[in-house]
């Protein structure tokens, strides 16, 4: 009997560790996060769905004005502590967004906004058509936020292009990043080696989040997938774009949402990952083909540059 009984704590720990443990080292997926609503709070995923336009569900949503202008962290740092859930039909697709704000009862919406008539939008190199979720939806955001903010479904939007205003003053004030429909991959080692350089760092004061990424990325050195130029997540192709240029979004506390007095960690990220004064963290890519990853997925570089 006693045989048995150390034979079966084994044989626990041996499943414990297949399903904690990866037995292989190597390039893996380490969390999968999306942003059903715009500079809102995003959503941890254990698997994700790359279509046409990128991750599906990623940025459908915006919060706007009233003069259909897309409402972002830099206006309105509470944005950050806004978060989206969905619920999902038998089908698998969303019937309804739900909203939830500390303090604040929670808001459910029709994911489809059938009733709504399109009009025109703009943001930072970004214009559209969308629909308003509707007058329940406007009053919930008014009482939150204290503000004439209206929540939107995106029904097409489309990069402008708009050179002029994507100068250094304009991309400080504004965007995080500036591609669409890209995904941002960021190393874990790479997010750590910033902490370890700013100055007086506290642990709650930066967040990974800050940086908005959708696939973080782990065994793999600081900044190497800087280099990377075709890759592949699975079963997934991607190709990278560019290094993602870094705005004063990061700036933000997460936990008291007041803006860090000396700029950082964009400050830490022009002194150790910059050019020409731009900060720089993670990549931009774009998918070849259509399905779906996993947390976990391996990372298979299929070609990248030289360190030189």
């Amino acid at each position: 009997m006693e045989i048995f009984f150390y034979l079966s704590i084994i044989v626990v720990g041996l499943i414990i560790y297949y399903f904690n443990e990866e037995p292989v080292k190597g390039i893996k997926v380490a969390d999968i996060i999306y942003y059903p609503i715009r500079h809102c709070a995003g959503i941890h995923l254990f698997e994700a769905e790359f279509v046409e336009n990128g991750l599906k569900r990623d940025g459908e949503w915006a919060i706007i004005s009233p003069k259909k202008t897309i409402i972002d962290q830099l206006d309105d740092p509470r944005l950050i502590k806004l978060q989206p859930r969905f619920e999902f039909g038998l089908d698998g697709e969303p019937t309804n967004i739900t909203l939830t704000y500390a303090g604040f009862p929670d808001l459910k919406v029709n994911f489809h906004c059938n009733h709504s008539k399109e009009f025109d939008f703009e943001g930072f190199n970004i214009k559209g058509k969308g629909i308003e979720a509707g007058e329940e939806a406007n009053r919930w955001l008014e009482m939150v936020f204290e503000r004439d903010y209206r929540l939107m479904k995106i029904c097409e939007k489309w990069k402008t292009g708009d050179d002029e205003k994507n100068t250094e003053e304009n991309f400080d004030k504004h965007a995080l990043y500036l591609a669409e429909d890209n995904a941002l991959i960021v190393g874990e080692a790479s997010f750590k080696a910033i902490l370890n350089e700013i100055p007086g760092f506290r642990e709650d004061d930066v967040s990974l989040m800050g940086f908005r990424p959708n696939i973080i990325v782990k065994n793999v050195l600081e900044f190497e997938e800087d280099l990377w130029i075709e890759f592949k997540i699975g079963e997934i192709k991607l190709r990278t774009l560019k290094m993602c240029e870094v705005g004063k979004a990061c700036i933000i506390n997460p936990r008291t949402l007041d803006f860090n007095k000396h700029n950082d960690p964009l400050n830490t990220l022009r002194r150790i990952h910059s050019m020409r004064l731009r900060a720089y963290f993670g990549i931009l890519a774009q998918e070849l083909n259509n399905g779906k990853i996993h947390v976990k997925d391996t990372v298979k570089v299929v070609s990248q540059k030289s360190y030189d």
